[in-house]
């Protein structure tokens, strides 16, 4: 009686994706599983601490000797101020993991200020999308960005 080997899967790389809102941030790596599917483990996460204060803006004063702000308002502030933060921290992270790449989900209200506060030596390691992706499953991410990768390489964008 000869026996056969059960096939087995591809072996691929883990690949990591990031998922970013105005309040927290999540690393994720996807690994690849039996059947084509993907095992979500969350890496590391943070979120928006942000205590009452001001920020060290700077202020003038009007003809009339009413307080002026010069800045934007202070949602603008604290969302580019947690842009640059979970810039610098995915950049540490995407260097203890060892990754290449990282797609990186953003909720389209923090897009402008996160793509502002990419650093350049990172610029050309991350994959921008804006999509709120934050409140899934990490099981729900994996589905949802493999789907993402599927059709991009069907459509050739």
């Amino acid at each position: 009686m000869v026996r056969s080997t059960p096939p087995r899967f591809r072996q691929e790389k883990s690949r990591y994706v990031a998922t970013v809102d105005s309040r927290r941030a999540r690393l994720l790596r996807l690994d690849p599983a039996p059947r084509g599917t993907e095992r979500a483990e969350i890496v590391n996460e943070i979120e928006e601490v942000w205590i009452e204060k001001e920020y060290g803006r700077p202020v003038m004063v009007s003809r009339d000797g009413t307080r002026v702000s010069v800045r934007k308002d202070e949602t603008d502030e604290r969302r580019a101020r947690f842009a640059r933060r979970v810039a610098r921290w995915l950049g540490g992270e995407m260097e203890r993991a060892g990754a290449e790449r990282v797609g990186v989900y953003c909720a389209p209200a923090l897009y402008g200020s996160f793509l502002r506060a990419i650093p350049k030596r990172l610029a050309d390691r991350i994959d921008l999308h804006r999509r709120n992706a934050s409140k899934l499953t990490p099981a729900r991410v994996a589905e949802e960005t493999s789907e993402a990768r599927t059709k991009s390489r069907r459509t050739g964008t």
